[in-house]
């Protein structure tokens, strides 16, 4: 059973991606690969990165819809059986292994009913996107690890629903109206619920600190130096 874990970033987040695969470094044991994907013509910038692959993705009109897109297309880049998503904005914070995430060979994935949630937006997009009202939020901590029969399955679902390629029917959404997470847990807990283990976020610890990339690095580094003393 192989585990990589895959960071799609780019350029503005360039700052941040460092400090993601540092602890990686540190405290990721046991995974194959880390593959990073960056949109075409980046990747001459992370060419000093000698340990990780580096993929380009193409170049797509708005790289919000484009990362998700790159997301659900992961397994394009990496033949791993299972697959960890990191973001560049992201450090583990205690050792993990595949193991942490994948119980009996079924992956954990998070999930917390909309009806605890006030106010979150996502499940009319993604009852738009699938065609029934999900009852509960995926997106709930990174990081979110899947087989990676996952995808090929989702891309299939939507393609044959929609008339589209994933990527054209992504980029189709109004107002961005996407989440990608929260598309591929709705549909796995409706098509291949006994295929995964189904926990609730308060009930284990959390291994990764997520920051937010817009707040700027500088707001944020004297944290994620102490995390990563």
């Amino acid at each position: 059973m192989t585990t990589d874990i895959v960071i799609r970033s780019y350029s503005g987040d360039f700052s941040w991606l460092p400090h993601a695969l540092r602890s990686i470094n540190m405290r990721a044991k046991g995974f194959r690969n880390i593959h990073i994907v960056v949109p075409q013509g980046q990747g001459d910038d992370l060419k000093h990165l000698t340990l990780e692959k580096i993929h380009e993705c193409p170049i797509y009109s708005d790289d919000y819809l484009g990362q998700q897109i790159t997301k659900l297309m992961v397994d394009t880049y990496t033949d791993a059986d299972f697959i960890l998503h990191f973001d560049s904005d992201t450090v583990f914070t205690q050792e993990v292994t595949p193991e942490t995430f994948i119980i009996g060979g079924k992956t954990i994935q998070y999930y917390e009913p909309y009806s605890k949630l006030p106010g979150c937006p996502w499940q009319p997009i993604v009852s738009e996107v699938l065609g029934w009202v999900p009852e509960n939020e995926f997106m709930r901590r990174f990081p979110f690890v899947y087989p990676r029969w996952v995808y090929g399955q989702l891309r299939g679902f939507i393609e044959e629903k929609y008339s589209k390629t994933l990527e054209e029917f992504v980029l189709d959404r109004p107002f961005r109206s996407f989440s990608e997470f929260n598309v591929i847990g709705a549909y796995l807990w409706a098509m291949h619920n006994d295929k995964f283990e189904w926990r609730d976020p308060l009930g284990d610890p959390t291994y990764v600190r997520q920051f937010r990339s817009w707040d700027g690095i500088e707001t944020h580094i004297e944290e994620i130096e102490r995390l990563l003393a």
